[in-house]
């Protein structure tokens, strides 16, 4: 896959921030660890890829400075202010309650069926047709909205098409 972005050429990226330390530093602090491996597999470990500092001359570093030990900024701070993941977030299920939502479109006859649900393992928490004019994709966002809305103020885990949410 390197090869198709770089088509088979060497790509030096050129910074004056510490751009390969932030890439490469572990993906807990602002990178999901699938985006990291998606990323790494890449860009980050192909031979032909290589990180080298700027060369530019930067006049404003010729002008007198008093607080000359410190930086600027701090990149590697600056991303986990904004990227981190919140303290709180987990991976593991909550145990209050999980809904299961789907929604679906089919044709028969010629004529359009769609309709949506929200469900827990034993119950209905929600159940609707919908508009015959329903695409699949427009019913499961329409039973995700529904679950939201219902689940509003409650700490729940909401499974739709291979994907998990906590609230």
């Amino acid at each position: 896959m390197p090869d198709k972005l770089t088509l088979g050429q060497e790509i030096w990226i050129t910074t004056p921030h510490a751009i390969e330390g932030v890439l490469k530093q572990p993906p807990d602090i602002w990178m999901s660890n699938t985006r990291m491996t998606h990323y790494q597999s890449l860009l980050l470990n192909p031979p032909r890829v290589q990180f080298h500092p700027s060369a530019a001359f930067n006049p404003a570093t010729l002008l007198p400075d008093p607080d000359l030990g410190a930086p600027l900024h701090d990149c590697a701070g600056i991303l986990e202010q904004v990227h981190g993941f919140w303290t709180d977030l987990t991976d593991r299920p909550l145990p209050d309650a999980t809904w299961f939502t789907d929604g679906s479109s089919f044709v028969r006859d010629g004529h359009r069926y769609a309709g949506a649900a929200v469900v827990t393992e034993t119950d209905t928490v929600w159940a609707e047709a919908l508009p015959s004019r329903t695409s699949a994709q427009r019913a499961e966002l329409i039973a995700l909205t529904k679950a939201l809305m219902l689940g509003a103020r409650k700490r729940l885990n909401n499974y739709w098409t291979w994907e998990t949410q906590f609230y």
